[in-house]
């Protein structure tokens, strides 16, 4: 990770997801198009918390549901901007609580 502010690659390719309250059915790969970025900008556009999850192929996104329960991931707030250290060739899947949509944009890049 380097100490200089996110910037995405020339050639990098940003992605959304159409986050519903059902795990992403084929979860979608983000790559840079030149240097195998590996930090990704996630922007929550939508109106309600998302749940976000990353791995090497089937990753499947799953809200935790008691203090006892874990789930691989991370809540991703409404109108929040993150930034992660992620594998190059990692794969995104996201959900929302029963009833809710999200609009979650990642983008490939380099920085924090």
């Amino acid at each position: 990770m380097s100490s200089n502010a996110f910037r995405p690659n020339p050639g990098s390719a940003s992605k959304v997801i159409a986050v519903t309250s059902t795990s992403t059915t084929t979860p979608v790969q983000v790559k840079d198009g030149i240097k195998n970025a590996t930090e990704r900008m996630f922007y929550n556009a939508g109106p309600n918390d998302c749940w976000m999850a990353w791995g090497a192929s089937n990753v499947a996104a799953v809200i935790p549901t008691l203090a006892d329960t874990a789930a691989t991931g991370i809540a991703i707030p409404a109108g929040a901007v993150i930034v992660l250290g992620i594998p190059p060739d990692a794969y995104f899947a996201a959900i929302c609580a029963s009833g809710q949509t999200a609009s979650l944009y990642i983008t490939p890049g380099e920085g924090n």
